[in-house]
């Protein structure tokens, strides 16, 4: 029984179509059969131009479903279709009799890329639905479209300009310069822009010759937008004769006119003034605090060694007494006894600790020490509105670096700053180094 179900399913699709126009003849219709054809909007095509092409497709008082497929216009290598789809317009109703009318249209851009006469006959895919008072049926249609015979035309060879770019349409062409005030050395950008509709893929860019008072660099395109294409330059006077660039001009044919035209923009005349005078970034100076007169600036006091700079002193006899009891032990090892191991260690100690006592003695110690009379912001430079990094003590002893515009630079427990020199009080040395 199953097999026979299926059996019985399939033959009733088969015959349910014939069924149903059996049925709609027999009623006294005439079974409606939808109709298309195909247009295009140029009279005169050219190669490579780009058209757009209409497919009207009328039900005759037949149903479709919205969903349509398309074929090609013609053979691939005689059209191609721009785009991804087909574009649909406003459909259409209208009554005819007791029928209602559907038309449907759709566009889209297509262009020819060979010449000669081309014959457009695409097929329109679509689904019919036909009902009776039995049922409703759904079937596959294949809509033939009217053929159209197109004349595809090439750009005549006679009369063609040198100049000619290869473009083809209803193009413009326009020229900008930018700036036309300028001092000599400045940069001038040259803007040239093609638009319309047309074909303008492989083409030669406008040439641009200013001439031989002008550094001409090499020609760049913008990303391409539909219907144009934008080309930039980059131009550099070189002197102050340099007041005219010549004209630019564009070829392309015409296929409105249907003949060739060549668009001339320019000259363009520039204009040179003084260049401007910049401000150049001045170094950093730092604040000096006011600064008192010398009828009324105090006397410096004369400051005695401090006990510090005293117990340095010490420290660096017993270190260097140190080194050369160990260097003379060293040496009576080895003169009244053999060369042994201690002898040689004892020497290689004496030898390196009389390095280290060389440069501790003269670059760390030979320092000249200062105290501050009061509890004193370490900063970053010498100025007072300089990011304080660190704070020093009253009375705290310190190492005196560098000075600058009533400044100095201390170390203190191995940080590095800037005080006032007002704050310290300093020894001898430091006097003479600060006294004007």
């Amino acid at each position: 029984m199953p097999r026979a179900s299926a059996y019985a399913a399939r033959l009733l699709g088969l015959l349910a179509p014939a069924f149903v126009h059996c049925v709609l003849e027999s009623e006294g219709a005439l079974v409606p059969r939808p109709t298309a054809s195909i247009s295009v909007d140029r009279k005169h095509i050219y190669l490579m131009e780009p058209f757009t092409a209409i497919i009207t497709v009328n039900s005759e008082g037949a149903r479709l479903a919205s969903d349509f497929g398309f074929s090609d216009l013609a053979g691939k290598e005689e059209i191609e279709l721009l785009g991804d789809n087909w574009e649909e317009l406003t459909k259409q109703r209208k009554a005819v009799g007791r029928a209602i009318h559907t038309v449907y249209r759709f566009r889209r851009r297509a262009r020819a890329t060979k010449p000669g006469r081309i014959t457009l006959a695409p097929i329109v895919y679509g689904e019919r639905i036909d009902r009776t008072r039995y049922t409703v049926m759904r079937s596959t249609c294949a809509i033939r479209a009217k053929p159209l015979l197109i004349q595809v035309h090439q750009p005549p060879q006679e009369g063609r300009p040198e100049l000619f770019s290869g473009a083809v349409g209803r193009l413009s062409f326009d020229v900008e310069i930018a700036p036309t005030n300028l001092a000599l050395g400045d940069l001038v950008t040259a803007t040239l822009s093609i638009k319309g509709n047309g074909y303008m893929d492989e083409i030669d860019p406008p040439v641009l010759s200013p001439g031989r008072n002008f550094k001409v660099y090499d020609m760049k395109e913008r990303p391409r937008e539909p219907g144009a294409r934008v080309f930039e330059q980059i131009i550099v006077p070189q002197n102050s004769n340099a007041v005219e660039m010549a004209a630019v001009s564009f070829c392309y044919f015409d296929t409105d006119a249907r003949r060739y035209k060549t668009i001339t923009r320019g000259p363009f005349r520039l204009r040179f003034h003084a260049p401007e005078k910049k401000e150049i970034d001045k170094p950093y100076e730092p604040t000096r605090p006011p600064q008192t007169p010398p009828g009324d600036r105090p006397a410096a006091p004369s400051i005695p060694h401090s006990r510090v700079t005293e117990y340095r002193a010490l420290v660096s006899a017993l270190v260097f007494s140190l080194i050369c009891a160990i260097a003379f032990g060293g040496w009576l090892i080895l003169k009244v006894r053999r060369p042994g191991v201690l002898g040689i260690l004892l020497i290689v100690v004496g030898l390196q600790g009389a390095g280290l006592y060389y440069v501790v003695r003269h670059q760390i110690m030979a320092r000249p020490l200062g105290n501050l009379a009061a509890a004193t912001p370490a900063r970053l430079a010498p100025s007072p509105a300089a990011f304080v990094t660190f704070e020093i003590p009253k009375g705290a002893s310190v190492q005196l670096l560098e000075s600058e515009s009533g400044w100095r630079k201390v170390e203190f427990k191995n940080k590095r700053g800037w005080v006032p020199l007002a704050t310290l009080t300093e020894t001898s040395e430091v006097a003479r180094a600060s006294s004007p």
